[in-house]
């Protein structure tokens, strides 16, 4: 189990870590189960088409076959694009075209890809005997192509009909289980069984990153741009280890922080971004059964510095193995998937959330309130929290000195709790601001400061 690429969201809601732990009011419903032991990796299209790939159960037996699976229509029937014994990753470069590997056993794994959305699939280079394929990433238009695999970082320079190994660095027989290239184009990174690699040569050397150690094992990383004040965005490396480490770059790519230590097994970030906000949140993921640990779905909307869980609506300590969404006009629609390691092992869930509204407490208040901003004055961004003491239909809107609406932040039927929304100035002139909170029985208005 420990071969497959796994991509189990975790929670680590842990008080002695100083980790918020809270249940959101939204809920995980089931849609129907795509055949497979276990859901090993899942993409959703604009168009709402959700592709996962599978794991079999009971190797070798046939009975319970993994491969690529397909829904057009959110997930309540499932087409099995991809029959084989195992399907391990998956992959959506920026020119659309899909790529997965599959292992068609007794034949050696190989990658196959796809350029009409995972309708028909193609099957392209073998990756050989007693070797797989557990990360996929492209660039220079899909030209480009790199693997990770059981021996290191494979380069392909042709679309991905032939691969070699790329440059030293890497030690021999590493493990690579993630790859990540940045927004500028200018660094690849690689999460292995032997630590933390960066490349600023398109592979042709590869550096340790430091403040990684070396024994321990990337399961998961991602690079993410923040943007600050309107600035040019930080580019940032974020990594997680098996030893529950969650890592992230200060300044220099070939340096790390230690920004967080959880328990259990970090086995991939998933960057959750909308329309408005380059970085709304990053799930945590692990693999394997851990009783101390319960495990389940986690969410940050503040770069890693706290979390969010909620489980509502999954069985009782969800292996969850893989991270979807699909932003849908004012909110998002989350999808997970399960690796149960059964004969229907291979659950899948879905939950709507509103976008830019995180529940932070769900202790029932005494009574409806509205906050001071914070900070305030501000530039450009703000938060406000709220207390909803029973469901209601709650709006914030923003206003200008003349009375003119700015915007809206919420608009929600919400449960009784505490909630925080944020509201981004960046394109709005300095000056005076007033924002209302108004339910079905409550109004309050206060005054912000922009400065510019």
């Amino acid at each position: 189990m420990e071969k497959l690429k796994m991509k189990t969201l975790l929670l680590f809601m842990i008080t002695l870590l100083g980790i918020n732990s809270v249940l959101f009011s939204q809920q995980w419903t089931q849609v129907s189960t795509p055949q497979g032991g276990g859901v090993t990796d899942m993409i959703v299209l604009a168009d709402g088409t959700i592709i996962v790939t599978t794991a079999s159960f009971n190797w070798p037996a046939t009975s319970t076959r993994g491969g690529v699976r397909r829904s057009t229509d959110g997930g309540t029937t499932w087409e099995n694009t991809v029959d084989v014994y195992n399907a391990r990753t998956l992959y959506r470069s920026t020119t659309g075209k899909l790529f997965a590997s599959y292992w068609p056993y007794p034949a050696n794994e190989g990658l196959i890809y796809s350029t009409n959305n995972g309708m028909l699939w193609i099957s392209g280079y073998s990756v050989g005997a007693n070797n797989n394929i557990f990360s996929i990433h492209t660039a220079d238009n899909d030209q480009t192509v790199y693997i990770g695999t059981r021996t290191g970082v494979l380069k392909s320079t042709n679309g991905g009909l032939n691969f070699t190994a790329t440059g030293p660095g890497i030690p021999a027989n590493t493990f690579v289980y993630d790859l990540d290239i940045d927004y500028t184009g200018s660094y690849i990174a690689a999460g292995t069984s032997k630590g933390l690699y960066v490349s600023s040569d398109n592979g042709s050397n590869w550096i340790p990153v430091s403040g990684v150690p070396q024994t321990d094992t990337i399961y998961t990383l991602k690079f993410v741009h923040f943007t600050t004040d309107g600035a040019i965005p930080e580019n940032k490396l974020i990594a997680g280890s098996t030893n529950g480490e969650l890592f992230m770059n200060s300044t220099e790519f070939t340096a790390a922080l230690l920004i967080y230590t959880f328990f259990g097994k970090i086995g991939k970030l998933q960057v959750i971004k909308d329309a408005e906000l380059e970085f709304l949140g990053a799930g945590l993921l692990r693999f394997g059964a851990d009783n101390s640990v319960n495990a389940g779905f986690a969410l940050s909307t503040d770069r890693g510095l706290s979390w969010y869980q909620t489980n509502n609506g999954l069985p009782s300590d969800p292996l969850v193995s893989a991270l979807a969404y699909q932003v849908q006009g004012n909110s998002i629609r989350y999808y997970a998937g399960m690796f149960e390691n059964t004969s229907t092992g291979a659950k899948v869930y879905r939950m709507d959330s509103p976008i830019g509204i995180h529940q932070i407490s769900s202790e029932v208040p005494n009574a409806f309130s509205l906050s001071q901003n914070y900070p305030n004055p501000f530039n450009p961004m703000t938060k406000i929290k709220f207390n909803v003491s029973k469901a209601s239909n709650v709006n914030i809107t923003v206003f200008d000195v003349l009375g003119r609406h700015i915007t809206t932040l919420v608009n929600e039927k919400l449960n009784a709790g505490e909630y925080e929304t944020e509201w981004d100035a960046i394109n709005m002139p300095g000056g005076i601001y007033f924002y209302r909170l108004e339910t079905d029985d409550f109004t309050e208005t206060k005054k912000m400061i922009l400065v510019k």
